[in-house]
């Protein structure tokens, strides 16, 4: 109590002084930084806010986000795509390794030497995006796939995607030199 007091009974440019500095400028040591106001004031952090337009967007992305729902159960296990006569790519284009027709689904390694293929409409509802969402397909076409897939969604509702990595490992015969 004493001391504010005192603060009060100062005249004001004796408390100016006391908190701009003794020259009486504000943040002197960045001062000659460019960022000032109209009133010829520093602000240093002027010059990295957002803004209140940018500030709103970030927000109503970041609610976005809160609001979404979960990411379904997942697996991820190693495998390739398939095509409808048993070619395999670890693309799910047609052409994208040879003989290869397009994917109809995913062939997996689910055990030493066992594998499982999961073929659309025999089980499997639709193909997957990386987020374990469902695939749109390509747009301006008729595939069901696109640059996005990365596996199935299984009838159940269960995710399985692929690592073609581990795949072509595991489901393609060695390179031969």
């Amino acid at each position: 109590m004493t001391r504010r007091r005192n603060l009060q009974r100062r005249p004001v440019a004796t408390i100016r002084r006391r908190f701009r500095g003794a020259d009486g400028g504000a943040y002197h040591a960045f001062k000659e930084s460019g960022s000032t106001d109209r009133f010829g004031r520093h602000h240093s952090d002027d010059a990295e806010s957002l803004g209140p337009h940018a500030g709103l967007a970030v927000t109503r992305g970041l609610a976005s986000l809160l609001t979404g729902t979960a990411q379904p159960a997942h697996d991820v296990v190693p495998g390739l795509f398939v095509d409808a006569h048993g070619n395999l790519s670890d693309a799910p284009f047609p052409g994208s390794s040879p003989e290869f027709g397009g994917a109809v689904g995913v062939q997996v390694v689910s055990g030493p030497a066992v594998t499982t293929t999961y073929q659309l409409g025999h089980g499997v509802r639709s193909f997957a995006t990386f987020e374990s969402r469902p695939d749109p397909g390509t747009a301006g076409s008729a595939l069901p796939y696109s640059v996005s897939t990365a596996g199935v969604i299984l009838n159940g509702g269960k995710v399985v995607l692929i690592d073609v990595f581990g795949g072509a490992q595991a489901l393609l015969p060695a390179p031969t030199s």
